[in-house]
């Protein structure tokens, strides 16, 4: 048996852990919490946050009208983040989530200052994206990818995405916390003790298969792909 059979079995290791960081912020919410999710896409990771916390009520909203794809007792708004505002009264919402939304607007002014009016005081927010660390990757295109250049595709390089416009920072995402009239409580790099631990042996074991995704979970960890910034809004 070659080497790349023995090894292409190998599954991608603790995939729910990923959502670590996030699971944190959604478990530190009051019962019954109001919760935005800001470019909720097809609902993949709203549903993983609901099942953690089916008490809380949430609402999601993307430039995409995935409407038909809503779970029920889920609101739900399309309309394009960087030029018209959210659809909600002031103070709306206990928590904002923002999960790879802000990388794809040139201008963030407004989904800022739109965030800071639909929390409530005391409301919390969670924000993450690719970060500046992604520039310095390799885009690695003679591995096959599913879908290169889609938002759920195996970017290593930060423009392996063409929809990608700017990358962020923990020093920015502190930044942006402000913009919205928040405390930032948290920020880093998206990492987790068990993937790092576990990243080298799945990049080599990627490499020899020709398994791009193994390769990007494994760089994703190493170079803390992307950053996350948490905070609470004042008042």
């Amino acid at each position: 048996m070659s080497l790349a059979a023995a090894v292409a079995p190998i599954p991608a290791p603790y995939p729910r852990e990923r959502h670590g960081f996030r699971l944190r912020f959604i478990r530190s919410l009051p019962p019954g919490a109001q919760v935005l999710d800001a470019g909720c896409g097809t609902f993949k990771t709203l549903l993983r946050l609901q099942a953690e916390r089916p008490d809380l009520r949430f609402t999601g909203a993307d430039v995409t009208d995935y409407s038909r794809q809503c779970p029920p007792a889920v609101g739900f708004a399309c309309l394009n983040f960087e030029h018209q505002p959210l659809p909600w009264p002031d103070a709306s919402f206990d928590a904002i989530f923002c999960c790879h939304v802000l990388e794809h607007v040139a201008d963030r002014m407004l989904i800022l200052r739109e965030f800071a009016r639909v929390l409530r005081p005391g409301g919390r927010i969670y924000l993450e994206g690719p970060s500046v660390r992604s520039l310095f990757l390799p885009s690695m295109p003679s591995l096959p990818s599913r879908q290169r250049g889609n938002a759920i595709g195996d970017d290593l390089n930060f423009f392996d995405n063409f929809t990608h416009v700017r990358p962020l920072s923990r020093r920015g995402l502190q930044m942006f916390l402000q913009m919205a009239g928040c405390i930032c409580d948290a920020s880093g790099p998206v990492r987790h003790l068990q993937k790092t631990l576990a990243a080298p042996a799945l990049l080599v074991a990627g490499l020899v298969a020709r398994r791009r995704r193994w390769v990007c979970m494994a760089l994703w960890e190493l170079v803390g792909w992307s950053v996350y910034a948490m905070g609470t809004k004042a008042g």
